[in-house]
Formats: C-alpha cells, structure tokens, sequence
C-alpha cells in the first residue's frame, strides 16, 4: 500500500513512547467512498497481516493465567487511585 498520495496523521503514545498502540489517521484527498474504503481495508489488512504474531504469542494458555492478570490488573488498579488521590 503506497501512502505517499494521502496524508497521515500519527498521534497518541506512539509520540511520546508509549508504544502500547499507535493511534494513525489517514486523510484522502479524494469523496470517492470506494477508494477511501478499499484504502482502509488494505491498511488495516496490512496492520493485521504484520502484528497477528503478537496477537498470538500474547494469548493466555489457559483460565488461570487469565483469573492471574485480571487480578494484578485489579491491584494495580486500586493502588494508583491512592496515589491520584
């Protein structure tokens, strides 16, 4: 996919190095519903295509291991509302 016709727009974590997600806008030039969605579609296909390795070797072995980080998220969770506040 060449994006050298479209302006893109980065923003969010990505600047700013927390590189949890990346938060991407692509601007058409053009009104033509059909391109714009086939663009969108072969981008995120892309994007998928280039991160479904992650997708898979994230994925929890088993309902322990999920009950695990639910938990720690929780504490996690509790602590930083006593520090905000």
């Amino acid at each position: 996919m060449d994006l050298q016709n479209y302006w893109v727009v980065i923003f969010g974590g990505y600047l700013t190095g927390d590189y949890r997600d990346i938060d991407i806008c692509v601007i058409t030039k053009t009104r033509d519903n059909k391109k714009n969605k086939e663009l969108l579609y072969d981008f995120y296909r892309k994007l998928w295509d280039d991160n479904r390795h992650r997708l898979e070797e994230n994925r929890f072995e088993g309902i322990k291991e999920k009950l695990d980080a639910m938990r720690q998220w929780r504490e996690i969770r509790q602590r930083s509302k006593f520090i905000l506040s």
